[in-house]
């Protein structure tokens, strides 16, 4: 458990991109009470402001995944679901991936991942 507890934030160097030049920035933060806080902002260059995504809730580790129990979120539908994330540690980074999903606006299926890195 106490691998996760601590701050992390997108790694820049990842080089991790969303497609048509979208940028992500964010904070993930664990704590000793199993409380998870996600904060992340995307730019994306065809927009005037970045679009926020944000949710806290309670984690619990299920073999190597983390499960975050959704308490309030930006996304009214994720309040009261289980987000699932594998999670794997390179280099000192925290690497986070859901299930493999269906993306319903390129009708292709996608796996995701988030690449975090420790401060301090």
């Amino acid at each position: 458990m106490a691998v996760l507890v601590g701050v992390d934030r997108r790694d820049p160097a990842s080089g991790e991109q969303l497609g048509r030049g979208i940028h992500q920035s964010g904070y993930i933060c664990y704590t000793e009470e199993r409380r998870v806080m996600v904060l992340i902002s995307r730019r994306d260059p065809d927009k005037d402001q970045p679009t926020f995504i944000s949710y806290a809730g309670s984690w619990e580790i299920e073999g190597s995944t983390v499960v975050h129990i959704v308490d309030m979120a930006t996304r009214a539908p994720w309040v009261g679901t289980r987000q699932i994330r594998h999670f794997t540690f390179e280099g000192g980074r925290l690497i986070l991936a859901p299930p493999v999903s269906h993306d319903f606006n390129h009708d292709i299926t996608t796996q995701r991942a988030l690449t975090w890195e420790r401060l301090p």
